[in-house]
């Protein structure tokens, strides 16, 4: 009973999906999906039309020569079969030509709305391996919904030849329609259990597969060649990759064995019910039941019963595949992910509390973990004044990256309030908070783009004024890189794109991503670690840099090295997703804390 109960279920939900795919299709391209199913139908009845001329040209033979009458009549028939052949092929070419268009609009379409409804999601989600791993998903749903409705059309003009295909046998005979009614039955029904055995393949082999690829691509990824090489872990990769690689053979042969069974078993039913169909066929013709025409249609028609019937069996699996996967893609774009950053009792706790606005960062036992009972941050009570220049320290994992995150409204806190400048987040909105901070993370993105992008990306609207990323690249140490260019905004780093394209080192790229902090005009700044890859004496000269860049604005430095934290304020220290100490470069040294042994362990 609860096995009915889960395939009912099944097939209500993949009725929903058919249909959210076809209302989708529809959007993007109403006038294209109606030229589709117009050819698809056509196509459809081609075969029983075509079946139908025969047996009237087969008629036709005999009594013109039995009665010395002219041809005329054979001839225009054989003209509309040629009609029907040729159009055939035009409807074959057609079909590949609609294939590719669909493609090409569908696909643009489908990620730029994904695109969209990722935006909203709390960047915490990323962090998550299911939540990428669905991600990946949907991003693979977009690109195959072109080939999902491919698929419905071709079986939709397998099921209209089948039908029409019925329609004429039940035209010859009432016999002959039975006979090849139970023919279609068995054989579909054969045919969705195979179909079914590839869809729990493919579902199954999912994850192997992209470990498979991923092990793969982490062998010849230049990116981390030198690390594997020196580690010497190419064997070992290489092993996990053929384990991986050995499971999905087996499992594929596995499937395939089955389904060959299946599918042999598919063309040996049908093969009897021919048998018996043209033996029931000459029986007729016998009994003067039926013309010779009329076997001739018999014959044609188990043919094409059985070539239809191989070609449900091939795309059948394709299609319920294609649309499991649409569910990732369904998730993400009709119900994205709630992008704000605080609950909204939470919103009502710092609204109650009356915040004065020239507090520019104010948390309250602001609590946040990656994992349950990991917690990250743990009570964090903080509050920065408007000028303010606060420097994060502590060492690595201590939760100073999460802060910042935080204060980003990248992560919204488990518990515990955040506002920004007196406003609750929730209120304000992730657009607001983004045009008024500006960042550079530690782990900053190495767009392998152009240097104008890579700094006008810091403010879209300057990315075309050239003396604005020049100035930003002065700041921020990066205008060595740029005269390495000859001067020019246009050349590529790194040669994803273009083989000339500079590359560039660790401390070289970090220098980029503080320029492009630089471009912003924004009241609050946050850098994340803005030397960590940087040597001494470059660490000296961008020190320089920050302390103009921040100079009359509200500046949250987070870095380990305790030189930065002189440029500071204020300095709080963290420890185990805790604020530990709180003041000054004088006051924490006297207090002779942590901070203090972490500033005289780097002095030495």
């Amino acid at each position: 009973m609860d096995g009915n109960n889960d395939k009912s279920t099944n097939l209500k939900s993949r009725l929903t999906m058919f249909f959210w795919c076809l209302k989708k299709a529809w959007g993007i391209n109403p006038g294209g999906l109606v030229i589709n199913i117009i050819i698809t139908f056509a196509g459809g009845i081609i075969p029983a039309a075509f079946v139908s001329v025969i047996g009237k040209i087969i008629n036709k033979i005999p009594l013109q020569v039995s009665n010395q009458g002219t041809f005329m009549p054979v001839v225009k028939l054989l003209v509309i079969l040629g009609g029907f052949m040729v159009f055939k092929e035009i409807y074959n070419t057609f079909n590949e030509i609609l294939m590719s268009v669909t493609y090409n609009m569908y696909t643009p379409k489908l990620k730029r709305e994904l695109i969209r409804a990722v935006e909203n999601v709390p960047v915490r989600y990323f962090d998550k391996a299911e939540f990428c791993d669905r991600l990946a998903r949907s991003n693979e749903a977009a690109e195959q919904m072109a080939q999902l409705i491919q698929a419905w059309l071709s079986l939709s003009s397998i099921i209209i030849t089948l039908v029409s295909l019925l329609v004429l046998a039940l035209s010859i005979n009432w016999i002959v329609f039975i006979i090849c009614m139970i023919s279609v039955i068995v054989g579909l029904y054969i045919s969705g259990k195979t179909a079914h055995m590839e869809t729990d393949y493919w579902e199954k082999s999912a994850k192997a597969n992209r470990k498979k690829s991923y092990l793969f691509n982490l062998c010849i990824d230049p990116v981390y060649a030198r690390e594997i090489r020196i580690l010497k872990l190419t064997d070992y990769l290489a092993k996990m990759w053929i384990e991986t690689a050995d499971w999905l053979r087996e499992e594929f042969v596995r499937m395939r064995s089955k389904t060959t069974v299946m599918f042999s078993m598919v063309m040996l039913v049908n093969s009897l019910f021919a048998v018996v169909s043209l033996t029931s066929g000459v029986f007729l013709v016998k009994y003067a039941i039926i013309t010779l025409g009329g076997l001739v249609q018999i014959w044609q028609i188990t043919g094409m019963f059985n070539m239809n019937i191989q070609g449900v069996t091939n795309r059948l699996g394709g299609f319920l595949s294609y649309l499991d996967r649409m569910k990732y893609l369904s998730e993400f774009i009709e119900n994205p992910l709630d992008g704000k950053i605080l609950p909204a009792e939470h919103q009502k706790l710092a609204v109650n509390n009356n915040l004065k606005e020239n507090y520019v960062f104010e948390l309250r036992d602001v609590s946040f973990s990656y994992e349950p009972d990991k917690p990250a941050l743990k009570g964090i009570n903080l509050s920065v004044p408007k000028g303010q220049v606060l420097a994060v320290c502590g060492g690595n994992g201590a939760g100073k990256s999460t802060l910042i995150k935080i204060l980003l409204g990248l992560y919204k806190p488990e518990s515990g309030w955040i506002t920004f400048k007196g406003m609750p987040y929730d209120v304000l909105g992730t657009d607001y908070i983004s045009n008024h901070i500006g960042v550079a993370f530690q782990d900053f993105v190495r767009y392998p783009l152009k240097i104008r992008e890579n700094i006008g990306f810091g403010n879209i609207k300057q990315i075309l004024d050239d003396e604005a990323i020049l100035t930003a690249a002065d700041k921020g140490r990066a205008i060595e890189i740029i005269q390495r260019a000859g001067g020019s905004l246009e050349w590529y780093l790194g040669r994803t794109f273009d083989d000339k394209g500079l590359e560039l080192s660790g401390g070289e790229w970090q220098r980029i991503a503080v320029s492009r902090s630089h471009m912003s005009d924004k009241e609050v700044i946050i850098l994340d670690e803005p030397a960590a890859k940087l040597d001494p004496i470059a660490e000296l000269m961008q020190m320089e840099g920050i302390r103009k860049m921040i100079s009359g604005r509200t500046a949250v430095l987070v870095s380990h090295r305790m030189g930065f934290a002189r440029l500071a304020d204020r300095i709080i220290v963290v420890e185990d997703g805790s604020i530990v100490e709180d003041g000054t470069h004088e006051g924490l040294i006297k207090l002779d804390g942590e901070y203090a042994r972490m500033y005289k362990e780097q002095a030495q």
